[in-house]
C-alpha cells in the first residue's frame, strides 16, 4: 500500500473526527437564561394551541354526532340540546379559566349523553355515522387529555425555570409570572 496513502488515513481521519465532534458537539451555542424563557414561554404557548385545536375538533364533532341522530327517536331531546348548548359555549371560553370550567362540563355531558345513548344502541347500532362520530369523539377525547399533559408538564417545567436562582430576576423583569395548571374538576 501506498505509504502517502496510509499516512493520510493515519492523521487525516481523527482530525476530520475531532473537527466534525468539536464543531457539532462542543461548539454548540449555550442557551442564555433570556433565550431559555422565550422557548419555555413559547412551547407553552404551542402546548395550548394544541389543545384547543383539539377541543375545536371535538366541537365539530359534537355537531356531527347532534346530525347523526337527528331521523332517530329519542325520548331525552334534552341531551341533544345540552349537546348544543355546550358547543355554543365552547366558543365564548376564550380565557383559561372558562376553557377548563367548559371543557369539564362537555366531558361531563358527553358521558351522560352517551349513557343514555347507550339505550338506543338496537336503533344506532346500524347508524354508522353515529357510530364513527362516537369513536371520533372518544380518540379527540384522548388527544385532548395528552395535549392537557404536555402542557401541564411544560408548564410545571416553566414554573421551575422561572423559580430558580439563574432565571428568576429575568423572569421578573420580563413580566413572566407562574403559569396555572390545567386541572380537572372532579
Amino acid at each position: 500500500m501506498n505509504p502517502l496513502l496510509i499516512f493520510l488515513i493515519v492523521f487525516t481521519i481523527p482530525w476530520i473526527s475531532f473537527l466534525l465532534i468539536y464543531f457539532l458537539v462542543l461548539k454548540k451555542k449555550k442557551k442564555t437564561p433570556k433565550n431559555e424563557l422565550l422557548e419555555k414561554r413559547e412551547e407553552i404557548v404551542s402546548a395550548w394551541k394544541n389543545i384547543l385545536e383539539n377541543m375545536k375538533k371535538r366541537d365539530d364533532l359534537i355537531s356531527d354526532l347532534v346530525d347523526s341522530l337527528e331521523n332517530v327517536d329519542i325520548k331525552e331531546k334534552n341531551v341533544l340540546s345540552d349537546l348544543l348548548r355546550m358547543k355554543s359555549e365552547f366558543k365564548y371560553a376564550e380565557n383559561f379559566n372558562n376553557c377548563i370550567n367548559v371543557n369539564q362540563k362537555i366531558i361531563d355531558i358527553l358521558e351522560k349523553s352517551f349513557v343514555i345513548l347507550d339505550k338506543y344502541q338496537d336503533i344506532l347500532v346500524n347508524n354508522v355515522k353515529y357510530q364513527e362520530t362516537k369513536k371520533n369523539i372518544i380518540n379527540t377525547d384522548i388527544k385532548i387529555n395528552d395535549s392537557i399533559a404536555r402542557y401541564n408538564l411544560i408548564v410545571i417545567d416553566y414554573n421551575n425555570i422561572i423559580e430558580d436562582d439563574q432565571h428568576k430576576e429575568l423572569a421578573k423583569k420580563l413580566g413572566y409570572t407562574k403559569k396555572d395548571l390545567f386541572i380537572f374538576k372532579e
